[in-house]
């Protein structure tokens, strides 16, 4: 039995650890039951109550229309401004990135519709970072021609924590959005922790395994 354990120990000693792949779907349409975003015009900011976009920044503000609002943050790469009423998002000269996230950092969400309208081309890419996973996952919207309904949907029990737009916008508008709680999060030890502690294991079991026993007699 023992020499199984420790053949297993150092087999287990060269392996690495991996965590499944979080995944998301992007399709034309728009997903039932989501909150509303709005922007309304006013001179609060989050996380003050009322509903604010300034003018010439990279950075505007919605509300959803469910419960007390929760706040979510448009960031782009160029100034942008949230037009009143019908959360519909236009950027500067080279707006070419937007991305969402909800303002509270322990809310992500399940799922996002949105309309996009491209200047040119009929293509654009979103960037997605889920909760726990250092990686981000790459999508391709297509067939883009006018104002072009898309929905975005995590697979599972996947909560979403930002999304990023790319492509050559001139708007993107009619945000609905799934809030969900930020999953709590375990500690998962790094593959070169795993490496020590079963080393350690192995030498231990290796060092039990040269133990003598020695029998006396009265």
């Amino acid at each position: 039995m023992r020499k199984i354990l420790i053949s297993a120990l150092l087999v287990g000693a060269g392996m690495s650890v991996t965590m499944p792949a979080q995944a998301a779907t992007l399709l034309k349409g728009s997903l039932a039951g989501l909150d509303d975003i709005h922007f309304v015009s006013g001179d609060a900011s989050p996380p003050s109550s009322g509903d604010y976009h300034p003018i010439a920044s990279n950075t505007v503000y919605g509300r959803t229309d469910k419960g007390n609002g929760e706040w979510v943050v448009f960031k782009g790469n160029a100034d942008l401004t949230g037009n009143s009423g019908n959360a519909t998002v236009k950027g500067g000269s080279g707006w070419s990135e937007l991305t969402i996230n909800p303002f509270d950092g322990d809310l992500g969400f399940t799922g996002m519709n949105f309309g996009i309208m491209l200047n040119s081309g009929t293509t654009f890419t979103v960037e997605i970072q889920f909760f726990g996973d250092v990686d981000t996952q790459t999508l391709t919207g297509t067939g883009v021609s006018g104002n072009t309904a898309f929905k975005l949907a995590a697979e599972g029990d996947e909560i979403i924590k930002s999304v990023t737009l790319k492509g050559n916008f001139k708007q993107v508008k009619q945000f609905d959005m799934g809030l969900a709680a930020a999953p709590t999060q375990s500690p998962v030890p790094e593959p070169a922790t795993w490496m020590m502690m079963i080393t350690g294991l192995g030498i231990a079991g290796a060092a039990m395994r040269r133990r003598t026993t020695k029998v006396q007699f009265a």
